[in-house]
């Protein structure tokens, strides 16, 4: 399960330097990881998709600051051959697949999806051999854990007041929301919508999928990455005020 997590973390990476220098080199890598990852696992690049879908427009909110129309051009334009190149590269694969699936009729039945798609409760649940208060063997522990539930706060709180790191973070605090809200899955109800099924009918794929609840993979993902930037923050916030170097490297 850890395979496709090199690749995915390649590919966000790539968009965020992308948006931040807009180069040709950027745009092809941001291609290139992203049909690695497909072809690493078609299953978790679809919800990778789906999820930047969502959120990737944050990482753009700098670009509104360059006032040379030419620049916005010369970004569109470059995404939109990203965009081509990576669709070339996934059709290898996809065209075949969605054609077979399309002649046998085949979709995951109603039933299934719903058993295994997470409980919002399974959300605050911690794995059985957590640190800090175990879940129990006989439910899904879907947190990754209270520890780096306390460290992603702090870096939301903290990159939030770093400017450049700003984008980054609301975009790994979006996804990490979008993500949990879409391992429920259809479990997920708003009246009588249910959005699950919305995003069936109009994303290919979609329909065929049968664990939802690993949409939690990008979740945790996200709370990692963000765990990570408030040990960064806080170490940087240390030196600065001219602590030992010692003291704090003990206390991150």
């Amino acid at each position: 399960q850890l395979i496709p997590v090199w690749a995915m973390l390649w590919t966000w990476d790539a968009v965020r330097r992308f948006t931040a220098v807009q180069t040709w080199c950027t745009a092809l890598e941001c291609a290139v990881a992203y049909s690695l990852s497909f072809y690493i696992c078609i299953h978790h690049t679809l919800f990778m998709t789906i999820a930047l879908a969502a959120t990737a427009w944050i990482l753009c909110l700098g670009l509104r600051k360059q006032s040379d129309s030419k620049s916005l051009i010369a970004f569109c334009i470059k995404s939109a051959v990203a965009l081509i190149v990576a669709a070339g590269f996934v059709s290898v694969i996809f065209v075949p697949m969605r054609k077979t699936l399309r002649e046998n009729s085949f979709e995951r039945s109603h039933d299934l999806v719903g058993q295994l798609s997470a409980q919002p409760a399974d959300l605050w649940i911690t794995p059985y051999d957590s640190l800090l208060f175990p879940g129990t063997r006989s439910r899904f522990g879907f947190s990754p854990g209270w520890i780096k539930v306390a460290l992603a706060s702090l870096g939301v709180l903290l990159g939030l007041c770093h400017r450049k790191r700003r984008p980054w973070v609301l975009f790994l605090l979006l996804t990490t929301i979008v993500t949990a809200v879409l391992a429920i899955g259809s479990n997920l109800k708003i009246g009588d919508v249910q959005l699950w099924w919305i995003l069936a009918k109009y994303v290919p794929g979609i329909s065929q999928v049968r664990n939802v609840f690993r949409f939690v993979y990008l979740t945790q993902m996200a709370i990692i990455l963000l765990s990570m930037i408030a040990l960064t923050e806080v170490w940087l916030r240390l030196r600065a005020r001219r602590w030992r170097r010692l003291t704090s490297t003990v206390l991150v």
